[in-house]
């Protein structure tokens, strides 16, 4: 397990740090702790010292400088050593740390809003799915409530904490919800959107929408509703192939009682169908309600898509699929064996890791605790190495921790999740988001453990729910920030 170190409390950023919320005033503390292996530990912890006045210390800070012990200026800490692999780096920055974040608000202040999904592109423009629900509460009290709708929005690159949102675009059905399922992006940056959305006979189906790079503007819509009217098919990933042609994931109705992993190729340039697989577990009792995943897609084409498998009404595993480039049966099916009388999961996400093999997760419900697990596949479908929730948890830190999102660095495979932090005390609970750094052989390089800026005596709930790389090897995060008074999508980007 690892270790905790890092910041005492929280920090105070300078004026116009990250943080920022549109229409509103910015918030001024916030904070990170690092978390790093026990071995490289020198076990100092930080100071958040925030420059206090000679009445406060009883002496006369030094002159503001890294490495006075003090947390002065545009500082994130300052340890008071020149070691500059612990917790707080010469240059009075949290490795790993927070770098810049900012936030999106909904129409109104009862809006729900949130991102989802994210990505970026070649040029390190970065693509926000998500979910916005449009709120108004009226004067006498009336709430008019509208439907789900999938929100996307486009950034430019934010680098060291610039850039802003170029477009946005909001994916409707015109017969109720749409939900987020995915986004990628093509080479020239056009985004590609999954989504399941209700449909017209009363069932769901799959939606598949490109949108122009610069414009946010839709090019093609491919929607797939299958022959049983009042059925669920629903998307549950998307990914860009090496040949530039999209793949997305969901699962379809076969039958009475009868799902099936779905999978299907698209051409980039119209939105036709290049071809469809699909995959049906060996199901029991007349059920084989089997569901699909997320989907990553390795640099030789190979599409691996993250499923459950349905065995019995107790046993539904999580199971990886490879598929090859050109479509037809499964290649091989990886299933991890976790020891358990439960057996049934929920699944986590999926990416090619650093190495160009497949990385996956799965989830078990253990009363109030969520459990989960990650395991790196070979290219023959056989395990590499696997990590569990006690591999990421730091004691003393919170419970109900969670795994949202895989990402690969190309040295690097990020862990994104989100914990939450009950104090044990009564009304001072709130979640907050986590990233880890492993090595290709798994092991943790460095953990930060991110609380949302805020005014007041609690921070509002941070959850980080996907999690992409950029080119210079930051993480960016995007999530929710959720309080009792708003809540507002958060894009927040993690150095390297």
């Amino acid at each position: 397990m690892l270790g905790a170190c890092g910041d005492d409390g929280p920090a105070i950023p300078p004026e116009g740090s990250s943080g920022s919320s549109e229409g509103g005033t910015a918030p001024v503390t916030g904070s990170s702790t690092v978390v790093v292996d026990e071995g490289t530990s020198t076990g100092a912890s930080t100071s958040t010292s925030t420059g206090a006045s000679s009445e406060e210390t009883g002496f006369d800070p030094p002159d503001p400088a890294c490495g006075n012990g003090f947390v002065e200026d545009d500082e994130e800490c300052d340890d008071a050593n020149e070691v500059d692999d612990d917790e707080c780096s010469n240059a009075c920055q949290v490795p790993c740390g927070l770098q810049w974040s900012t936030l999106a608000l909904g129409p109104t202040a009862d809006s729900e809003i949130e991102g989802l999904h994210v990505t970026r592109d070649a040029d390190d423009q970065i693509v926000v799915a998500g979910r916005l629900r449009e709120i108004t509460v009226e004067m006498d009290g009336t709430v008019i409530e509208g439907e789900d709708t999938v929100l996307v929005q486009s950034y430019e690159s934010m680098g060291g904490g610039g850039g802003g949102m170029v477009w946005e675009q909001i994916l409707a059905s015109p017969d109720g919800d749409a939900f987020s399922a995915g986004v990628a992006v093509d080479a020239a940056g056009d985004v590609y959107v999954a989504a399941t959305i209700d449909a017209a006979d009363g069932g769901t189906a799959i939606e598949v929408t490109k949108l122009d790079a610069a414009t946010g503007a839709t090019t093609w819509v491919h929607d797939v509703d299958g022959a049983f009217p009042g059925e669920d098919e629903r998307a549950t990933g998307i990914a860009m192939g090496p040949d530039g042609q999209p793949v997305v994931a969901g699962q379809v109705r076969a039958g009475d009682g009868d799902d099936d992993v779905w999978v299907r190729k698209l051409d980039a340039e119209s939105g036709d169908e290049v071809w469809t697989e699909t995959h049906s577990g060996m199901g029991s009792g007349g059920f084989s309600t089997d569901d699909g995943g997320p989907v990553a897609i390795a640099s030789d084409g190979s599409i691996h898509v993250l499923a459950r498998l349905y065995e019995s009404f107790s046993t539904q595993r999580g199971a990886l699929l490879r598929f090859g480039p050109d479509g037809g049966p499964a290649q091989w099916v990886f299933q991890p064996d976790i020891a358990g009388t439960d057996q049934s999961f929920s699944l986590g996400p999926v990416a090619m890791g650093p190495d160009d093999l497949p990385v996956m997760s799965v989830l078990r419900a253990n009363g109030a605790t969520i459990g989960f697990w990650i395991y790196k596949v070979d290219a023959d479908g056989e395990e590499v190495w696997s990590r569990e929730r006690s591999d990421f948890e730091v004691r003393g830190a919170g419970t109900d921790w969670i795994v949202e999102g895989l990402a690969s660095t190309g040295d690097e495979l990020l862990v994104q999740g989100r914990y939450f932090n009950d104090q044990r005390l009564v009304s001072s609970t709130w979640w907050e988001t986590w990233v880890t750094r492993l090595s290709p052989d798994g092991t943790a390089r460095c953990q930060v453990l991110q609380q949302a800026e805020f005014r007041g005596l609690l921070p509002p709930s941070l959850l980080g729910f996907a999690v992409t790389s950029a080119s210079d090897g930051s993480a960016v995060v995007t999530g929710l920030q959720a309080s009792d008074e708003e809540s507002a999508l958060w894009l927040g980007s993690f150095r390297d």
